[in-house]
């Protein structure tokens, strides 16, 4: 079986997450440190799976919709 690059999941650092989620970087930290925000961790770097930032933003939608 071949993988191919859009077939591995994509990790966003929590810079980039910030920016997409329109918040500040330090909140960013703040939900991954109190556990709110699924990461990856590998030593110093933080890696937020892009499916996390989905189900952030569809879950706000939901509650901005109720």
């Amino acid at each position: 079986m071949t993988l191919y690059m859009k077939d591995l999941p994509r990790f966003v650092t929590p810079a980039e997450a910030a920016r997409h989620l329109s918040v500040c970087r330090r909140t960013v930290l703040r939900w991954v440190a109190n556990g709110w925000l699924a990461h990856i961790r590998s030593g110093r770097l933080i890696r937020i799976p892009a499916e996390e930032l989905t189900r952030l933003t569809e879950a706000a939608r939901r509650t901005l919709v109720d």
